[in-house]
């Protein structure tokens, strides 16, 4: 294909071009996709060392967040031996059920907030409120006080799983987004299943009160980390010459939002062109290859410190549509919609397996203590890191090679070829689980399953994650606002219904239906295979109206 006729064409949303159509990479670079503007503010043109503190701060507090939501299932038996407790088995399971609630209503009241007014000032203030709710967790001492805190505790630590992928699209390129997103689940897997077993630890030696006090100290220490080095990523592009018409692409027809790069113009930043080359996050992927050229605007003044750590960035978007947009975009992008589904009901199965643990591991056949109970946690966190660990890096080479074959072109779809051993993983290792328990088989088998469990989780959901982050990147935080409500409700209903389910129909029962449920929702990625790249086009023209009444923002 020639460039006048690339010019042309144009692209539906997520599809971008990386290569010479030969499948060779023109002067050993990658078109950067998005494109940077000239701006030395622009976060895509910040150096390595800005990136990596904006990127590794939000993934301690993302691991530290989720210790906060998996830890007190270990301290159950003793928060009920507490004569200073009034508090039985199930109304902790409510309890759980509680806090997801919380979660739910969370990321759909404040989320717009970091949409309009910034990151930082969601992580700040979500920080520091978690801070307090651990202080009256230690304190706490009948079961409405446990309601309480469970509610506010999922309302305050709602935000993080959306601003982190608003993150991770304001400051990485296409082809470094499966590993970053690797790094998230990764420490989505320490807090759920690393930190349970050092909890139970803690439980044991020091009580379950002082495990809370010492959660405090770690949102203090992160809360101080933030406000002193967390910069603003949200980005408004400041229209110049090159930055309304990079050089890098086709503008003669604005218009129809779809422009297929040419080959005039790769950019790179001259000061900062180890960004990608250095990083920890796309090493692997990129290999020898090299980023274009960007020219970096110097008559533009950079931020001050100060400038840089502001508490509000404030743009010009609507509120309103902030709050209705992401059901919206949920029900009518198919894209999202599946990652909603995929990442709904592989976190939802966390919180079962959780909840059955705490109920049955510390009774005959295994008489487990909180300490041997956290362990328990061992194999999904192993399964969880070796599957983020295939999928992020995994996908992102994939991507490259994939691209080549399809003369230069990328779509958002390539990544689900690696979700192929992930969909049949998650539903054999609930299986494996399920039926062992049953059984009252060794605890061994027990680690096993949960381990094979674990690479699914980590696998499809890193995947799924980066798809929608790729399809539709102007509007990843609306997106995952629905996508961590559609999660949270799944979760919510599951867990309240735990103690009737079992009744019903017993253990065995009970986790072959949630097998069967996670091999055909793990299987959703065969249709995105064949149709994703159609729906993407359908969607086109409204996704392009959101842009366009979106505001003055970049993301």
């Amino acid at each position: 294909m020639s460039d006048t006729n690339r010019a042309d064409a144009d692209l539906p949303p997520g599809t971008s071009y990386l290569f010479d159509e030969d499948g060779h990479v023109r002067q050993n670079k990658i078109v950067l996709e998005p494109v940077p503007t000239s701006d030395p503010n622009d976060p895509l043109n910040w150096s390595t060392v800005r990136k990596q503190t904006n990127f590794w701060l939000t993934m301690v507090a993302t691991s530290i967040i989720f210790t906060a939501v998996s830890i007190q299932v270990v301290m159950w038996q003793p928060m009920m031996e507490d004569h200073g407790m009034d508090i039985n088995q199930g109304q902790l399971v409510n309890a759980s059920a509680v806090g997801l609630a919380g979660t739910a209503l969370g990321c759909t009241l404040l989320i717009p907030f970091a949409i309009k007014f910034g990151r930082r000032s969601s992580y700040v203030i979500g920080l520091f409120c978690m801070l307090l709710l651990s202080v009256w967790q230690a304190l706490m001492t009948s079961y409405k006080e446990v309601y309480a805190t469970q509610f506010l505790m999922g309302l305050c630590q709602a935000p993080n799983e959306t601003i982190v992928q608003m993150t991770i699209s304001d400051i990485f390129f296409v082809h470094q987004r499966g590993a970053a997103d690797g790094w998230y689940m990764n420490m989505v897997n320490i807090g759920s299943f690393l930190s349970p077993i050092i909890a139970g630890y803690i439980c044991m030696a020091q009580g379950w009160r002082f495990t809370y006090w010492l959660c405090t100290l770690f949102y203090g220490i992160i809360l101080v980390a933030f406000i002193l080095l967390f910069e603003e990523s949200k980005y408004t592009p400041i229209l110049t010459a090159t930055t309304a018409a990079p050089a890098a692409f086709d503008t003669t027809n604005a218009s129809s939002g779809w422009q297929q790069p040419i080959d005039d113009g790769y950019r790179k930043n001259s000061k900062d062109s180890k960004d990608i080359k250095d990083s920890p996050l796309s090493q692997t992927q990129i290999d020898a290859i090299e980023i274009g050229e960007v020219p970096i605007d110097e008559s533009i003044p950079r931020k001050t410190y100060w400038q840089r750590m502001a508490l509000i960035s404030k743009t010009d978007e609507a509120m309103w549509p902030l709050y209705w947009r992401p059901f919206f975009l949920l029900v009518s992008f198919p894209n999202i919609l599946y990652t909603g589904l995929m990442y709904a009901f592989s976190l939802c199965w966390i919180s079962v397996i959780g909840n059955i643990q705490a109920m049955f591991m510390p009774l005959p056949p295994y008489n487990m203590s909180p300490g041997a109970l956290g362990l328990q946690s061992l194999g999904p966190f192993i399964g969880c890191v070796l599957g983020s660990i295939y999928s992020g890096f995994f996908s992102d080479w994939l991507i490259i090679k994939l691209s080549k074959r399809n003369k230069g072109y990328y779509e958002p779809e390539m990544r689900l070829h690696a979700s192929h051993i992930g969909a049949l993983a998650q539903p054999a290792g609930i299986l494996m689980f399920g039926i062992c328990l049953s059984q009252g088989r060794h605890w061994m088998l027990l680690q096993v399953g949960g381990g094979i469990f674990g690479f699914g989780l980590g696998s499809i959901s890193t995947n799924a994650i980066t798809l929608t982050i790729d399809s539709y990147r102007g509007v990843t935080g609306e997106a995952f606002v629905g996508i961590a409500f559609l999660r949270n409700c799944f979760s919510i209903v599951l867990v309240f219904a735990i103690n009737p389910w079992l009744a019903h129909q017993g253990v065995r029962n009970m986790f072959i239906v949630i097998g069967v449920w996670s091999f055909v929702v793990c299987c959703l990625h065969l249709p995105l295979l064949k149709w994703g790249k159609y729906f993407r086009i359908r969607t086109a023209h409204t996704y392009k109206h959101f842009l366009e009444t979106k505001g003055e923002g970049r993301g």
